[in-house]
């Protein structure tokens, strides 16, 4: 029995929430996922996928490694700034030699 796209979400949101938490910190993880949803949602819908699950999980992390690579790209371009552990840039308090 194919499900719809609402209940195949609520099923797995929380794991991809958790997912990616540990990929890009949990100021970011919601916004990761939304935005792979409504990227997918545009597009086709879940009910239409062989394995919605792992393709969900999949865009989550092409998604975080996108957002990880602009924030470093970012980071190497801004003179002064030191690049934290959850993604966020912060000012040092002493010169970074």
């Amino acid at each position: 029995m194919k499900q719809d796209d609402e209940t195949i979400y609520i099923k797995v949101k929380d794991d991809l929430i958790r997912f990616a938490t540990v990929l890009v910190g949990r100021d970011h993880a919601e916004d990761v996922v939304s935005v792979v949803m409504v990227r997918l949602l545009r597009k086709r819908s879940l009910a239409s996928l062989d394995e919605p699950r792992a393709y969900l999980f999949r865009s989550v992390l092409n998604e975080s490694r996108g957002l990880l690579r602009s924030a470093g790209a970012r980071y190497r371009s801004e003179p002064g700034m030191t690049w934290a552990m959850n993604g966020v840039f912060v000012q040092p308090t002493r010169p970074v030699s």
